[in-house]
């Protein structure tokens, strides 16, 4: 299997006057060719850190970096890109010309198709002479998303790649990622976003990795299922009914119960229509990536 890229060992520590604070503690991990690889983490979990050190904006203090095999060098530069919502662009010249000016850096022969697909792709190719200050964040965005996509990169790192976008254009711009024939590096705040797109998801916290997983395999490490029930009618002796079980919320006409096991779920369909109670509907709740999320930030996790 080829990694486009990978991470060995990665630290760096910031020091200020009164201590010492470090920001990555030994980060390590892979990233396989044509996938999604997500970096999630609460605020101060050191993504910012490594996104600056995988993308040249800091250096590391200790660790290695390889792009497609190699130390990174001009060869492998010119094969990555970056986009990020949280830097401008110059703001004097036009969305063309900027495009422009980062295709000549990348040695990108023959650009102008190029740069009127990317736009096209994105739907603001009737931008194209306007200039990028005059433009509004959510179309910054997808301005910076064509500047790291002008070289055609073999390895792209997207730093919040909706930022600022109106559900429908973030919507539309998710579809255009997905279509992407390329190793992408992803980091977002939103997790329904991060679990559409990414293959495998990394979770920081504290400066080191705490797990790499799918979607999936992420939310398992919440060992709980909840089974959701609805009723149309109950009988007089509803609560103390609902004694028998690992009651987590109940309402007028629903109760939602903790399971470890799906048998358990027969066991209480069973318990509840031979106690008098009409459901109505019923379903299994699982975690959600965004629970997962908090959990960690909260160090429960």
């Amino acid at each position: 299997m080829r990694y486009p890229l990978t991470v060995s060992n990665l630290r760096k520590t910031y020091y200020t006057r009164k201590e010492a604070i470090e920001a990555l503690k030994g980060v390590s991990f892979k990233v396989r060719e044509g996938e999604v690889f997500g970096l999630l983490g609460p605020n101060g979990a050191g993504k910012s850190t490594l996104i600056d050190i995988l993308t040249g904006v800091l250096t590391e203090d200790g660790g290695t970096i390889r792009f497609f095999g190699r130390k990174p060098c001009e060869e492998t530069s010119n094969r990555i890109n970056a986009a990020t919502a949280y830097r401008s662009l110059s703001g004097r010249l036009t969305v063309y010309q900027n495009l422009k000016v980062f295709a000549k850096v990348y040695g990108v022969k023959n650009c102008d198709p190029i740069i009127d697909d990317l736009l096209r792709k994105f739907d603001i190719y009737p931008l194209k002479n306007r200039r990028f200050s005059d433009l509004s964040s959510g179309q910054r965005t997808r301005v910076n998303l064509c500047k790291g996509l002008v070289n055609e990169p073999d390895l792209v790192f997207l730093d919040e790649a909706t930022a600022g976008l109106d559900p429908y254009i973030a919507h539309q711009v998710r579809q255009e990622l997905k279509k992407l024939k390329t190793t992408v590096v992803f980091t977002s705040h939103i997790m329904y976003e991060a679990e559409e797109l990414c293959n495998r998801i990394a979770f920081l916290s504290n400066g080191k990795i705490l797990k790499i997983d799918t979607p999936r395999g992420l939310k398992n490490m919440m060992k709980k299922e909840v089974f959701v029930i609805e009723f149309l009618s109950q009988p007089k002796n509803a609560e103390k009914v609902f004694k028998a079980f690992d009651v987590l919320d109940v309402r007028k006409d629903k109760i939602a119960i903790k399971i470890k096991k799906r048998k358990d779920i027969h066991y209480v369909i069973h318990k509840l229509i031979t106690s008098g109670f009409e459901i109505k509907n019923f379903h299994i709740k699982r975690p959600t990536l965004n629970e997962v999320f908090i959990k960690i930030a909260k160090g429960e996790l």
